[in-house]
């Protein structure tokens, strides 16, 4: 159990407090946008995808930077970019703008998660590693859930645009707080010797990346056609936002406490008992019209989703060195990267193909191969 809750933790998930919130700006006014610009499903694919097609080029190349040359200025330069990015979504006129900014939005979000991940695994040994992972990927989820309590009464304030430059102006100003932290420099100037690619393809974290490949991929298709799905049941805005904001709190809860389960239990039942219940559950909701039932539905579906990250990343954190913790991250995140934007925009074809409602079954069935992959795995010990 994590018991050190110092600066750089605080320091590091407020950043994934930001990061994720700016990030996951453009679903939470997405009908709004697609009514101003007329978009198809395809082209919502593309720009929720966007941010995704960013980082799957550069969490590589700047994880293994960290390695070698520390973490705190590339947070702040990439928190920094997150909110001009933002900004400039904010200032957009067209459509494809709206798609060159959330570009730059991608780029600046390249940045957190293989230096934040890395330097929170860094600094916390196994039995309190686990917690200390499920508290800072929570803070990220905790972003999330305020931009859809908060953004569809934002957007009725000022229009969809007025978001973007709220939480932009936010980015900007928590660029700064990576300044603060203290690191030993003398850990990367020898770690420049020891970083090996040749680490990082072990049959145990290349069976890693395959599960987080299928979770980001259902991550993003989730947050992208959830919002219009609901519209298509009849839901307004503010109670389609209000019901994601439900679902991404439940998942808060669920990362926490996925988070201590494993530190005393371990990573492989977590992983298969949330992977089972995904798959059933979402099935579940393509049938379901009542809102209670709905609500009740997508809590369960963002407890177990949100669970599963602290489950991947401290089970990846046990198969490398720890200084080459940045390089693992970096290589594992650009490929669920790649798996956000493929998903986002292969969904988006099939819903103006059939319907809306295929994005639930295209999730079930990335779920339901992820379990498979967990058992081999098991199976396999």
């Amino acid at each position: 159990m994590c018991r050190r809750v110092n600066y750089p933790l605080f320091a590091v998930s407020f950043l994934h407090f930001v990061n994720d919130a700016n990030v996951l700006l453009i679903p939470t006014v997405l009908p709004l946008i697609i009514e101003e610009f007329g978009l198809s499903f395809t082209q919502v694919g593309f720009l929720t995808g966007m941010t995704a097609f960013a980082m799957m080029f550069l969490q590589l190349p700047l994880g293994y930077l960290s390695d070698i040359k520390g973490r705190k200025y590339l947070l702040s330069m990439g928190v920094l970019l997150v909110g001009l990015g933002a900004l400039i979504s904010g200032f957009s006129k067209s459509f494809l703008q709206l798609l060159a900014a959330q570009l730059i939005l991608g780029i600046g979000g390249s940045f957190y998660h293989p230096l934040g991940y890395s330097l929170i695994s860094s600094l916390y040994d196994r039995g309190e590693r686990g917690s200390a992972l499920g508290i800072q990927s929570s803070m990220g989820d905790l972003g999330v859930f305020t931009i859809f309590l908060t953004n569809s009464y934002l957007a009725l304030i000022g229009g969809w645009r007025l978001p973007l430059l709220v939480f932009g102006v936010l980015a900007v100003l928590a660029s700064l707080l990576p300044i603060l932290i203290r690191e030993d420099q003398t850990i990367y100037e020898d770690v420049i010797y020891k970083s090996s690619f040749k680490e990082i393809f072990s049959r145990g974290v290349l069976s890693i990346l395959l599960m987080y490949f299928l979770t980001v991929a259902a991550y993003r298709i989730m947050y992208s056609y959830l919002p219009p799905l609901l519209m298509f049941k009849g839901l307004k805005i503010t109670s389609t936002n209000l019901i994601i904001a439900a679902m991404t709190f439940s998942g808060i809860v669920g990362e926490i406490t996925v988070g201590f389960l494993i530190d005393k239990y371990g990573e492989g039942k977590p992983l298969s008992i949330l992977s089972l219940t995904l798959f059933a559950f979402s099935l579940i909701l393509m049938k379901i019209s009542s809102i209670l039932y709905i609500i009740s539905t997508v809590m369960v579906l963002g407890f177990c989703l949100y669970g599963l990250y602290p489950s991947l990343y401290s089970n990846l954190s046990k198969k490398v060195r720890k200084h080459v913790l940045g390089l693992t991250y970096g290589f594992i995140l650009s490929v669920g990267m790649f798996g956000g934007f493929i998903g986002t925009v292969m969904a988006g074809v099939a819903a103006d193909i059939f319907n809306v409602e295929v994005t639930l079954l295209i999730f079930s069935f990335l779920i339901l191969a992820l379990f498979f992959i967990l058992l081999i795995e098991e199976l396999s010990k």
